[in-house]
């Protein structure tokens, strides 16, 4: 990772721990991290997704609407990714979704 990037990256989460207080909106700041992640990390796209109370997935937030329905896909689905990477507690990296071998 570059400098200007690392102080990119370290400027949005100070930003985004500025939001943790009594109050803040969950969802408001998790639609921040995915639109700043998608910068910071320069990628076309971010999901974020959540496991609930009874270990179900779910979308919380996603930089475009292109990538929320490409989640919803893959929770629909039971595979992809980000399905792959809850299940597995690893990190998984797609380069190219739409030549995946899925």
């Amino acid at each position: 990772m570059t400098a200007g990037r690392e102080a990119k990256l370290f400027a949005t989460l100070v930003s985004l721990a500025d939001t943790m207080v009594d109050g803040f909106d969950a969802v408001d700041t998790a639609d921040r991290l995915a639109a700043t992640s998608e910068e910071v990390l320069d990628v076309e796209a971010v999901g974020i997704l959540l496991e609930d109370p009874q270990g179900r997935l779910r979308v919380i937030a996603s930089s475009n609407e292109e990538m929320r329905m490409l989640d919803l896909m893959q929770l629909q689905a039971s595979e992809g990714p980000c399905w792959d990477a809850a299940q597995t507690g690893k990190c998984v990296f797609e380069p190219d979704l739409a030549h995946s071998a899925r």
